[in-house]
């Protein structure tokens, strides 16, 4: 209102002013003045957010216009959302609220209304509800680009000369190479494959690896990465659920792993050797001259594409039982990037660090596509554990983002120079709780404070973030707030209900978290009762026992699967694991909390645990001071000493395996 060229604008449209310097008296005036406008007849549109969202997201609510509805009856709130916003002009990134293009000539921008609220609806409730509207409009939006394989070639055209992507065996692959190399690789497998819709990988996060899911999905195939840190059995279950027949990997990676091939193998380097001087001559020339479609008819046949195309399966890691296998779409992978990228300030040429596998849903969106399709760099690294070869990756390609699990983040601490990892800019983490602890020692060693994120492999996977709080003068928004997940993200709604009434809950109240939003899977596969368990009218039950705070963010309290019965109480082992490392102040994961049968109780409390005799009878000595509840107490014969606190693959404990190494060391209590 202030700016002068805005101002005759501004009072043409009857604005009311509210400036966030103003005096209370002035903020009462221009509260009434708008109270008056409606008992007047007139329609008043409220911002109620108070300023331009820096990060995308819908920001807590001001509860200004709860205090305009208290004097006008009972006239109906209409909840309104804008959206595409981000990335039309109006938008407030680059530094900068004007002076900005859109992403694209025409930029549509969409306006969707709900039906009217009553007028004594509170902030949060408009807040929740203007929340789904924007889930109901993202669902029905048409992504520019929604196939992950035409997002890549279009990038590698206008980016042909910068750097794709690197690993320890190849220093740098431009993105022309990545794409001639991809188009080269699917043409001899045109000639290998049946028809067979699904085709499995067993191969590590390397450009190797990367190279081959671009090249299946140009065809057409739907990629299973299959996890070879998994049994035998659970390897042929995938197969035997996919129906896989071949199975790319390599020889060099075989010679490493102990893994049983579920399916006829096709190895990398013979398919390396077979293509010739000519058949990259024809690569290169399909890289430059064939549209689009005519190259995905070229590699996979004339079937036409569409965003509802399978893209791949990722079996859940099966810490809590059997994996299940999560059908993805393009669209579900490709919206999941687009709105996960609009927390985190970048620009094209930003550089990731890849040490996730691909058979885990977030190194597979977060690594393998939302770099090759954004223009970003992406170094790759196949051990997630070898923390100082991975610093000095990051350090020697100055790299902007680490994502890690929590398990991970112990090992840069302990073994990396606060130099290496210096260049990063966002380090996000997920997969289980960061705990505070360790948050406060990598932010002091490296200067930058990793965010809490929360994602599930049937969510696409990301749900929801924490970003770096924005401030400029006169704006401040909080963007983190600790031991919270962060908001959900653009075009994602959440819900609470009650475990046994299945109930909607109030806000602040604990219960199960269910979300909806454009990244839900299309379901487990082969495993209908399963997904109609978990899925209903667009809500996925995620499992996990959380809250909503009134600014919107998320704090996971714990699984339902990690909880205890125990004398008819529900017992939390995660917040017994916190309270028990929080008592020796220890930054590593040393303890981990199960339950076994009691037949008392119900069940008791065992801890596995990798301290020495005297840090266990320091905790004892410490326990007896603890707020934690008597009951919640594990007993002093209920500790248990292994070589080291069982991890999946993906860095998550295995709960499972947890569990069974627990009733078989407390056999008879």
């Amino acid at each position: 209102f202030e700016v002068p060229w805005m101002r005759p604008f501004a009072k043409l449209m009857r604005a009311i002013p509210v400036s966030p310097e103003a005096k209370p008296k002035d903020v009462n005036r221009a509260l009434h003045d708008a109270a008056d406008a409606i008992n007047n007849g007139e329609l008043v549109c409220v911002f109620s957010e108070g300023n331009i969202t820096s990060t995308g997201s819908v920001l807590p609510f001001r509860k200004g216009f709860e205090r305009i509805m208290k004097d006008t009856g009972d006239a109906p709130i209409i909840p309104a959302h804008l959206d595409r916003i981000w990335g039309s002009c109006f938008r407030y990134s680059e530094g900068r609220f004007f002076l900005k293009f859109p992403k694209r000539i025409p930029y549509r921008v969409k306006v969707i209304y709900g039906e009217p609220m009553a007028a004594n609806s509170t902030a949060v409730a408009v807040r929740e509800r203007i929340e789904r509207l924007g889930t109901e409009s993202y669902m029905d939006r048409e992504l520019h680009e929604p196939l992950l394989h035409r997002a890549f070639v279009r990038t590698a055209r206008k980016r042909p000369q910068c750097m794709a992507m690197a690993d320890h065996s190849m220093d740098k692959l431009p993105y022309w190479k990545a794409l001639v190399g991809s188009i080269a690789f699917a043409r001899k497998l045109r000639d290998l494959l049946d028809d067979q819709p699904m085709v499995g990988v067993l191969l590590p996060s390397t450009a190797g690896g990367a190279l081959a899911n671009i090249a299946l999905t140009m065809m057409g195939k739907t990629v299973v990465n299959l996890n070879y840190t998994a049994s035998d059995d659970a390897l042929d279950s995938a197969s035997r659920r996919c129906n896989l027949t071949h199975v790319i990997t390599a020889h060099a990676f075989l010679e490493k792993v102990n893994c049983k091939i579920p399916g006829k193998p096709l190895y990398l380097e013979d398919v390396r050797k077979s293509i010739s001087g000519k058949d990259r001559l024809v690569a290169m020339a399909m890289a430059a001259l064939f549209p689009l479609r005519a190259l995905e008819r070229r590699l996979g046949g004339r079937r036409k594409r569409s965003r509802e195309d399978l893209v791949t399966v990722i079996f859940s890691s099966g810490s809590e039982g059997e994996p299940k296998g999560v059908m993805l779409t393009h669209y579900n992978i490709m919206s999941n990037i687009e709105a996960g990228l609009q927390g985190f300030p970048h620009k094209r040429g930003d550089g990731i660090m890849g040490i996730l596998p691909f058979f885990h849903s977030f190194g597979y969106m977060a690594t393998l596509w939302l770099p090759l399709t954004q223009g970003f760099r992406v170094v790759y690294h196949p051990n997630p554990l070898e923390a100082k070869v991975i610093g000095q990756q990051i350090y020697k390609h100055n790299l902007d983002f680490l994502i890690a699990a929590p398990t991970f983040l112990q090992a840069f601490v302990r073994r990396c120079l606060p130099e290496e990892l210096g260049c990063l800019r966002y380090v996000i983490t997920g997969a289980e709780k960061l705990p505070g602890r360790l948050r406060e020692a990598f932010e002091e060693k490296f200067g930058v404070a990793p965010l809490e994120g929360y994602g599930t492999t049937e969510c696409g996977p990301g749900v929801s973030f924490n970003v770096v709080d924005f401030h400029v003068p006169g704006f401040y928004q909080t963007g983190t707030k600790h031991g919270t997940v962060g908001h959900p993200i653009p075009g994602v709604s959440v819900k609470v209900t009650g475990p046994e009434t299945g109930e909607e809950l109030q806000q602040g109240e604990s219960g199960l978290l269910h979300v909806k939003g454009p990244s839900i899977m299309k379901g487990y596969i082969g495993m209908r009762e399963k997904t109609a368990e978990v899925l209903h009218d667009g809500w996925y039950n995620t499992g996990d026992i959380a809250f909503v705070d009134e600014d919107g963010f998320i704090t996971i309290t714990d699984r339902l699967a990690r909880f205890s019965k125990i004398a008819g109480e529900m017992v939390p082992h995660t917040k017994i694991e916190d309270e028990l490392h929080n008592l020796l102040g220890l930054t590593e994961q040393s303890m981990a909390v199960t339950g076994v049968p009691d037949s008392s109780k119900g069940e008791r409390l065992v801890v596995l645990h990798t301290l020495s005799n005297g840090d266990v009878e320091r905790l004892m000595e410490k326990m007896d001071r603890s707020d934690l509840p008597r009951l919640w107490l594990p007993k002093a014969n209920s500790f248990y000493r292994i070589p080291e606190i069982p991890v999946l693959g993906t860095g998550k404990m295995d709960i499972k395996r947890v569990k069974q190494i627990a009733k078989d060391l407390d056999v008879g209590g």
